[in-house]
């Protein structure tokens, strides 16, 4: 099915109406999948309430939930006639979310109702099911609450000490209302201690910054305290501009850790005696 809205789930969605000469006393309907969800008419609302639609007759739909992925029809109409309709196809991605190896993640569903049962599952496998504060079993995941703690109040689950096999996507369904929400867990481990060279002659250097390969890992450039803007990947090439203490200095990051060198100066990369440098570099997130 062709996504024409897309969002991320328990993020707000708007579906658009795209009727130009809308205004507020037309007689407006909304449906998924067939079923009526908002209703005006005559300036009255009779299903919904107002906050349901903009002021241009968009939809609004808040803390997007998985099992609210549809068709959503909208129709202008004049007393019993439809003068305008529109069908938008709603799709609900998981959300992503990235863990430490070791430590721990919080998957939170967002949930805005009293919860009687909710459900976890990763990969279509539960890992942990209460109903009205009971335990209905005690899967290997999260057989202890060393390996996992579940807010019975805000449904939000914590998974502790981290492994690679926890990788994949996660379900929660709360009250038998189908998946709230989805989550794609990435388990990282802490980015290395990047190594930078500096190839130069006397009027420019090619700088190289080089750590060990891991997911999701990313190179960033700062010249003094400022991000070096519009320079993508590990090398950054320099100019001598006669300013010997202009600092370079590589981030080399994750969304999870990040390291970064100590800086080089203009001084060290056209005056030094050697034009291949290596870095003692510090944690970002210390």
């Amino acid at each position: 099915q062709q996504c024409d809205v897309t969002a991320v789930s328990g993020d707000a969605a708007i579906v658009p109406l795209g009727y130009s000469e809308f205004t507020p006393d037309n007689d407006l309907v909304w449906r998924r999948n067939g079923v009526t969800m908002f209703d005006r008419y005559r300036g009255t609302v009779l299903l919904g309430k107002e906050g349901d639609v903009t002021s241009n007759g968009s939809l609004v739909l808040l803390n997007v939930k998985k099992y609210q992925e549809g068709e959503y029809s909208g129709e202008i109409r004049d007393g019993s006639r439809p003068i305008y309709t529109t069908a938008k196809f709603l799709c609900v991605t998981a959300e992503l979310l990235y863990g430490l190896i070791a430590e721990e993640i919080l998957l939170d569903p967002k949930v805005d109702e009293t919860i009687g049962r909710i459900t976890w599952e990763k990969e279509k496998e539960i890992i942990e099911e209460w109903v009205t504060g009971r335990a209905l079993g005690y899967y290997p995941r999260c057989r202890s609450a060393e390996q996992c703690v579940l807010d019975l109040t805000t449904g939000a689950l914590v998974l502790k000490g981290l492994k690679p096999e926890d990788e994949g996507k996660y379900t929660v369904t709360v009250n038998n209302k189908g998946r709230a929400r989805e989550f794609t867990l990435t388990v990282l481990t802490p980015v290395s201690k990047p190594t930078v060279t500096a190839s130069c002659n006397e009027t420019r250097c090619t700088l190289t910054c080089v750590g060990l390969e891991t997911k999701s890992a990313t190179y960033s450039w700062k010249e003094n305290s400022d991000t070096v803007k519009d320079v993508e990947g590990n090398t950054l090439m320099v100019e001598k501009s006669g300013d010997l203490h202009k600092r370079y200095s590589c981030v080399f990051s994750n969304p999870k850790s990040g390291k970064e060198s100590d800086p080089l100066t203009e001084m060290d990369l056209f005056l030094g005696e050697s034009s291949s440098f290596s870095f003692v570099t510090s944690s970002l997130y210390d």
